[in-house]
């Protein structure tokens, strides 16, 4: 339950500090502006990687103790976010941004720890003395730092990227017993979802150097620890794969630039997100097919993190080989993705076809109004009924449920905004907690209950998919899948095949499949319902305080 309540709180946390930000990134003058070489059209603060650093700071702190470690990355998060900032407001020289990135990572290796001594081939018979695997630490950890930062072009681009990778680097800590590494790649993974929230394209904000750079020192600083840990039997070439495309992307940039003699820290167009846009897909399909080659990459690091250094690089090496290869086969043979301007909006029908459309849509029919009130009415009485069927609630879980009743109480009280980002947040802590204890802590009533809890599931999907399909114009518009579902259900899949927890397989699948459709179904509420003491908020509201009460009171009784 700890590493739960870390990515609550850690979402929580970026959720609310992004949208301050961006109220004073005017203010700070930390806007990016289109040009030539930007993807974006209109002003965008960038000010998104202040939401991903608070967030894994507050978690951190809550949950770790300060270790020498965990104090050296502290201290080289927020240098990364200080000069990021700077740069993001006043366009820093390469030498200061290259001293600001020495200044957050020296202190980590030399008193954090953080050295790279097994080196791939030569393995644990031939280490690296000190004075190579602390300085080769350093310039790992800056090439990481600077090739996730290259590799930020497109909305959600990077910070799925980092999550795909992050996640898999939580779970191999977590199987391999390295507790401090696995909470913090959960606290940045909070951090990133709660600023994909809001990146996922057409981008709100964009993460800036705070963010990126931060997110790269965190990758090359947690994969070095895991694969350096003198009791871990990971190798240490895996490193490549669990990086995945950034690694590769930005070798592929600096081999071009070398051999047209330009500098290799020179802006352009040529990684591998441009040559996909070029090929005619639109930002969402082309982050969509970054986020697949990722999900590959990372996958075959999972897969392979326990065999041996030469498979994994000759695995690594075909995969770039065949990226590169294949990108450039497509290139000249001419093909372009027939009609790729058109995806990613909305275009709009000829007048006679939409009139037609809106008016059988407008029609009132049993496939407009019944699916809608199913999922109104469904999804907060089952979350009641679940709390009060729950016959265990530890007492964290209780703790927890309780500060998100008297929070979302206040919330809904005192704040006049229809559906705040706040009231979103406490809606989706009450609903994974929920589902979080029905796999759990499943109630012992049977097997008619498990029948009924699958049963209820599966008519929700059913009325969410005819929902979608039978629909007036303005949910169809409001309501659509985005990039960040797709990284999910990537995510998902590989964590699923990846995973030995001791949960077992059902439970895996049953959590991911529970959590995705309840959260359609409380977005869905919360586009239809535009009252803020709807259903889903009383039902809400009602769930944590029945989890508060048992979990403080029952269980401790």
């Amino acid at each position: 339950m700890q590493y739960f309540l870390i990515l609550f709180v850690s979402v929580a946390v970026s959720i609310v500090v992004i949208p301050l930000m961006m109220r004073l990134a005017p203010r700070l003058g930390m806007i990016d502006y289109p040009d030539g070489r930007r993807i974006h059209v209109t002003p965008t603060p960038r000010v998104g990687g202040w939401g991903i650093v608070f967030g894994m700071l507050v978690t951190v702190l809550l949950w770790l103790p300060l270790s020498p470690m965990v104090v050296c990355y502290l201290f080289g998060s927020i240098v990364l976010l200080l000069f990021g900032s700077l740069d993001d407001r006043f366009h820093l020289p390469p030498k200061l941004k290259f001293a600001g990135q020495l200044l957050a990572i020296i202190p980590l290796a030399v008193w954090g720890g953080m050295e790279i001594t097994t080196v791939p081939l030569l393995g644990d018979a031939y280490p690296l003395p000190t004075y190579l695997s602390i300085p080769f630490a350093v310039f790992a950890v800056v090439g990481m730092t600077n090739a996730l930062n290259t590799s930020d072009g497109l909305d959600g681009l990077a910070g799925g990227e980092a999550l795909l990778s992050l996640g898999a680097i939580a779970l191999l800590s977590y199987l391999d017993g390295g507790k401090e590494v696995a909470m913090i790649a959960v606290a940045v993974v909070g951090g990133i979802l709660g600023f994909l929230r809001y990146n996922t394209h057409p981008a709100n904000v964009f993460m800036g150097d705070s963010g990126s750079q931060f997110i790269g020192f965190t990758m090359g600083f947690l994969v070095i620890m895991l694969t350096q840990n003198a009791d871990t039997s990971i190798h240490p070439a895996v490193v490549l794969l669990l990086l995945g495309l950034p690694i590769a992307d930005l070798l592929v940039v600096m081999l071009k630039r070398r051999r047209r003699g330009a500098s290799m820290f020179e802006p352009s167009k040529e990684h591998f997100h441009h040559l996909i846009l070029d090929l005619g897909f639109s930002q969402r399909a082309s982050v969509g097919i970054m986020y697949l080659l990722q999900t590959l990459f990372v996958f075959m690091g999972g897969m392979l993190a326990y065999t041996n250094d030469i498979v994994i690089l000759i695995v690594y090496v075909l995969l770039c080989v065949g990226l590169v290869m294949g990108l450039r086969r497509v290139y000249v043979s001419g093909w372009r993705y027939p009609g790729g301007a058109e995806q990613g909006r909305i275009v709009e029908r000829p007048v006679t076809v939409r009139r037609a459309t809106e008016a059988v849509y407008s029609r009132p029919g049993v496939l407009v109004w019944l699916p809608r009130r199913m999922i109104e009415f469904g999804v907060p009485v089952y979350l009641v009924v679940a709390s009060l069927a729950f016959e265990v609630v530890p007492k964290d879980v209780g703790i927890l449920a309780a500060l998100v009743f008297v929070a979302m109480l206040l919330e809904l009280i005192f704040h006049d905004v229809s559906h705040s980002i706040f009231h979103r947040a406490f809606v989706y802590i009450v609903a994974t907690t929920v589902v979080y204890l029905q796999v759990t802590y499943p109630p012992v009533h049977g097997a008619w209950a498990r029948v009924a809890d699958i049963g209820f599931f599966v008519v929700l999907v059913i009325g969410l998919v005819t929902a979608m399909i039978y629909s007036p114009r303005r949910r169809k518009i409001e309501f659509f899948t985005t990039t960040m579902d797709y990284l999910l259900v990537f995510a998902g899949i590989s964590l699923l095949i990846l995973s030995q927890t001791p949960m077992g397989g059902y439970a895996n699948i049953a959590l991911l499949f529970y959590l995705g459709i309840l959260f359609y179904g409380c977005e869905f509420i919360n586009i239809e319902k535009r009252d803020r003491w709807n259903e889903l908020a009383i039902g809400s509201l009602a769930s944590a305080a029945i989890l508060g009460i048992k979990g403080l009171f029952i269980a401790a009784s």
